[in-house]
């Protein structure tokens, strides 16, 4: 399942994602994925970044395009940003949320769903979907 959010209202840089609300291991990721948006000079905008279980939900917006900008360019710029939102989540899915090495998604004694390491999953006491971490 894939979560992108868009929306059209503009929020602040303050607002974005703050260090506390994603996991370390994922840290160079949204960042990697900031630093893609920045490249193509403020046409989108990552509006807001959080963690929901063992997924990365990005929310992004297009910036205001003039009127005469044809709606199939608008389109393509639309579709190559999700594109770009869909590869770190996509990285995410496989990188572990404490240390950022790969990992898989695995289960809490809570319910709590994380991807991670097997190192991490031990640690934590947390299995993969159809095994127990060694």
């Amino acid at each position: 399942m894939h979560h992108i959010e868009h929306s059209n209202e503009r929020a602040t840089a303050a607002t974005r994602w703050q260090a506390g609300d994603i996991p370390p291991g994922w840290r160079p990721l949204v960042e990697q994925l900031e630093n893609s948006m920045a490249r193509f000079g403020g046409l989108c905008e990552v509006a807001a970044v959080r963690r929901s279980d063992e997924q990365l939900v990005v929310s992004w917006q297009l910036a205001s395009l003039p009127p005469d900008v044809q709606p199939d360019l608008t389109e393509a710029i639309e579709t190559l940003f999700a594109a770009i939102v869909n590869t770190v989540q996509a990285a995410a899915r496989l990188t572990c949320m404490q240390c950022g090495r790969p990992g898989e998604a695995c289960i809490g004694p809570d319910g709590d769903k994380m991807v991670l390491c097997p190192g991490d999953a031990w640690r934590l006491d947390y299995v993969f979907e159809d095994r127990q971490c060694d």
